[in-house]
């Protein structure tokens, strides 16, 4: 079991799980919460508001650290999951890429993105089923890849799903 680094409450990363990309935090609200130095008040995490990866509206997604479906909340209502969940597999191809997205400082090998969605994806996460999806991508101008490498990464300030929506 892992503890997490702003919490401090134990956790298991599991295929239940959607804290898959956030290695040493339990969610995605204690990886948000440490980048933006929120602590609590009155011994209590507060709500934080975020962005939607589709629509881009600001502040339209809660994250609640008491409410555990909404720890890890990405898109501000369902209409906007399902625009990135129409289409085949585009909703796994944004979770593979989903790292890309977090640590854009950093740069991954399709090797590294299966290894973060080993718990994540039941179908297909190998390194070469990852790079083969990244390729579509890649081509479209979405993710850029570095040939010297093999590594990919996305470095633009809008969110990955608002970028895939456009191909979708």
């Amino acid at each position: 079991m892992e503890t997490c680094n702003h919490c401090k409450v134990g956790f298991v990363t599991a295929a239940a799980n959607r804290n898959h990309c956030y290695r040493d935090y339990c969610s995605r609200y204690c990886f948000e919460a440490e980048e933006n130095n929120i602590q609590q008040v009155n011994n209590k995490w507060p709500v934080q508001w975020v962005t939607c990866d589709v629509c881009e509206t600001p502040e339209s997604v809660k994250l609640d650290y008491y409410a555990h479906t909404r720890k890890n909340g990405r898109f501000c209502s369902t209409s906007c999951y399902q625009l990135l969940n129409s289409g085949r597999r585009n909703y796994r191809q944004f979770q593979y890429m989903l790292p890309l997205q977090i640590y854009q400082d950093r740069w991954f090998t399709a090797k590294e993105l299966a290894q973060y969605n080993h718990s994540r994806m039941v179908a297909s996460n190998s390194a070469a089923a990852i790079a083969s999806s990244l390729r579509k991508w890649v081509s479209r101008g979405v993710i850029t890849k570095d040939q010297d490498s093999n590594s990919y990464n996305y470095c633009r300030h809008n969110p990955l799903a608002s970028e895939m929506i456009k191909y979708i």
